[in-house]
């Protein structure tokens, strides 16, 4: 009876010799599960006159002897069970005998008999069998070990490929890590000059905002003398006026004394006078233009204003642009810097991932050394394995040698047997006792040999289940070892497409790196550019501020000589309005005289003395007029003409700080302490011309001259304002030198710098 398998799957696979009287009344079957695959017993080289029964049923073959006279001898029957589903079967079989099963390689199992009755045909299948067995195996063995061989040359092809591949990852990393220090050494010194540039620009402001210190306590030295210098120039021009004074008492009693010479003049006074009309009325004349031409050149000074004021706009815009252009690179410095600190972070993570594969491929080299130890020892226990078998093979046939001997002579035994039975049936020997002991002997010292070689079949057979059994074990740690080196390739695999992603990545932030740069640089350059194109455009500029300057000099310069031609005007009104009033006195007193000296009409001479005196008063209301008019012009053209100055200034004022600041940087209180230095220069140079010109007045008010001295004074009067004028002028244009050369100062230390 077969016990229950314990593995998963099976082959049971038999030869059965049909023996007539063996099979006399017994039932032969096959019983399998109802869930397990069948295939029906096949009976080849059947006789023709055979007697037997096959019948199905209940899942079940039954074979029945039915004729005992049928010779079924050298009938073989094979009943092979493909592979079962792992479940509870139960393959049973009902036969003379009890079953064994043998494992072989693979988990499969060989159903073999151990109690077969002694046959010829039995062993020689079973000879045939084993052979065809340990051919398969052999085959397989050898088909295994040249498979194990070529699966481990090419592992150790691979292991070299990837050995190098590892070289000149280590060998790139290596020339990456050195980039990587050239490039933070770089870094370094850009930091560097950096901050050697801004302690130069510090130390540079320092010096600037000690030279504006100095230059504030010059300026005020300046003023203070200048301050004295007035006061000095005021008290001289007093006892000047007191000594002026005095001359005139003396020049008065002169004039009494000659008024008889005035009234032989009073004629070419009267003349002088009509010639003081026609001059008053081209003075009128030329006023008109003059008002046209302040008119006109008031609309060019707005344009050129508005002009100005656009320029200044467009300026300005650009230079707001340029500090949002200096601002966007210094953010982009900035994240330029934070991304060398994200790569060096990525080099260090990426150092320390080759390091762990490095450690991982170390042990696998290591793993791989046992494991080729092991498979040496594989090795040697596979030849001690197969020298084994060899040697139970040759054992083998020794006992099926033996065994075939011994069943021989049990058939002859048997023979012998049966013919002295039936010779015992026939004659009845007297002495068949003797002979049933002897023959009883000679079959316990058979059945004793059989016992023997049952055993060491047994025996020959446990060997070769263990021997399977190891080789099964190896089969299964071979498969483990490969299965490690698989899962040890995969790994690799795995590491290698990480370090390829790790260079990829290198790759692109070099690309990246070297991209932001060539972005910086061109960026570097457009900035150039631009910064070239406003220096033309800030040349430009100043040229046009520095005509702007010369046109409102010219412009200052003719207001001023009409504003003197006016005062010219004014003082000889002044002075024939004295002068008229003085005649008018001289006059009465002459008339008094007459009076009393000649016989003459009084009515005659009031008439006569009533037109002029009439003549007189309106040309004295008619040179009023003229002069509220004039003053009011006067007031006009100073007032834009000062607007104009003070516009030109701020003009300035705004377009140099803006200069200096889009090239050089210059600090804004730099340009605010020149702006208030050319302000200040400028107001006290335009107060000056007006107390100059108020003193002019009071000068020319308070002396009632002579009408003979009139044109001398304001000859000399004009001169020295043009004096006046020429050092206002010649003061400005030193100082605008000296800018332009402090300018230029700055301009050739920052070039220096850069």
């Amino acid at each position: 009876m077969l016990s229950p398998m314990d593995c998963e799957c099976f082959i049971l696979h038999y030869h059965v010799v049909i023996q007539p009287p063996l099979l006399r009344g017994h039932l032969f079957s096959l019983g399998f599960h109802k869930y397990s695959s069948l295939v029906i017993a096949k009976f080849r080289s059947l006789p023709s006159d055979a007697r037997y029964c096959i019948r199905e049923w209940d899942g079940r073959v039954n074979i029945k002897y039915i004729s005992p006279q049928a010779d079924l001898r050298g009938v073989q029957s094979t009943a092979c069970a493909e592979l079962l589903p792992r479940c509870p079967s139960v393959c049973s079989a009902d036969f003379v005998g009890q079953w064994d099963t043998v494992p072989v390689l693979g988990g499969a199992r060989f159903v073999t008999s151990s109690s077969f009755p002694s046959s010829g045909g039995f062993l020689t299948s079973c000879e045939a069998e084993l052979q065809e067995l340990m051919k398969q195996i052999d085959i397989m063995v050898a088909h295994k070990k040249s498979e194990w061989e070529g699966q481990t040359q090419a592992l150790e092809a691979c292991l070299s490929v990837r050995e190098q591949e590892l070289s000149s990852a280590r060998a790139a990393l290596q020339e990456k890590y050195k980039e990587v220090g050239t490039l933070r050494h770089q870094v370094a010194d850009m930091e560097k000059a950096k901050q050697e540039m801004v302690r130069e620009y510090e130390q540079q402001l320092k010096k600037f905002q000690e030279e504006l210190s100095r230059l504030r306590r010059s300026y005020e030295k300046l003023q203070k003398k200048q301050l004295r210098e007035t006061r000095e120039e005021a008290h001289k021009r007093q006892g000047e006026d007191q000594f002026e004074m005095s001359r005139l008492t003396r020049k008065l009693e002169e004039f009494r004394q000659k008024s008889l010479d005035w009234e032989k003049q009073r004629l070419l006074y009267q003349q002088q006078v009509a010639s003081l009309e026609a001059q008053r009325k081209a003075l009128a004349e030329q006023s008109e233009l003059i008002q046209t031409q302040l008119a006109n050149r008031k609309q060019i000074l707005e344009s050129v204003e508005l002009a100005s004021r656009s320029e200044i706009q467009h300026l300005t815009n650009k230079l707001e642009r340029a500090n949002d252009a200096i601002c966007a690179n210094e953010l982009e410095v900035e994240r330029l810097n934070m991304r060398v600190d994200d790569l060096t972070e990525n080099n260090r993570m990426i150092l320390e991932d080759q390091q762990r594969v490095q450690e991982e491929l170390r042990q696998s080299k290591k793993m791989l050394e046992v494991l080729q130890d092991e498979k040496m020892e594989l090795r040697a226990t596979l030849q001690s394995q197969e020298d084994f078998i060899d040697s139970s093979k040759l054992h083998q046939e020794q006992l099926q040698k033996e065994l075939a001997r011994v069943t021989e002579t049990l058939h002859t035994k048997e023979l012998l047997i049966r013919a002295l039975e039936e010779r015992l049936q026939e004659k009845q020997l007297s002495s068949p006792r003797l002979e049933l002991e002897h023959i009883l002997l000679q079959l316990e010292v058979a059945q004793k040999k059989e016992q023997h070689l049952q055993s060491e079949v047994t025996h020959l057979e446990n060997s070769l289940v263990s021997s399977n059994a190891r080789c099964a074990q190896l089969s299964g740690e071979l498969d483990e070892n490969i299965k490690e080196l698989q899962s040890m390739e995969e790994h690799r695999a795995e590491s290698k497409a990480e370090i390829k992603k790790l260079k990829e990545q290198l790759s692109q932030a070099e690309q990246t790196h070297s991209s932001e740069l060539e972005g910086m640089r061109r960026e570097i350059s457009r900035l150039t550019q631009e910064l070239h194109q406003r220096d033309i455009t800030i040349a430009s500029a100043s040229g046009s501020t520095s005509d702007l300057e010369q046109r409102l000099r010219t412009e200052i310069e003719r207001a001023e000589r009409k504003a003197v031609e006016h005062r010219v005007i004014l003082v000889q009104l002044e002075t024939l309005r004295l002068e008229n009033r003085h005649l008018s006195e001289m006059l009465e007193k002459m008339e008094c005289g007459m009076l009393e000296g000649k016989d003459v009409t009084p009515s005659a001479l009031s008439e006569d003395y009533a037109i002029e005196l009439n003549k007189l008063q309106s040309e004295n209301q008619q040179l009023r007029k003229d002069l509220a008019e004039a003053r009011a012009k006067l007031e006009l053209t100073q007032q834009v003409c000062q607007d104009g100055a003070e516009g030109a200034a701020q003009q300035m004022q705004g377009e140099e700080p803006e200069a200096r600041d889009v090239q050089y940087r210059v600090p804004p209180g730099k340009c605010n302490s020149y702006a208030g230095r050319w302000r200040a220069r400028f107001c006290s140079a335009q107060a000056l011309r007006e107390r100059n010109c108020w003193n002019g007045k009071v000068m020319c008010a308070e002396c009632p001259l002579p009408t003979a001295s009139v044109d001398s004074i304001a000859t000399r009067y004009l001169e020295e304002e043009e004096l006046r004028s020429q050092h206002i002028l010649e003061s400005l244009n030193a100082h605008i030198e000296e800018l332009k050369k402090e300018s230029d100062k700055i301009v050739r230390q920052f070039g220096h710098q850069e």
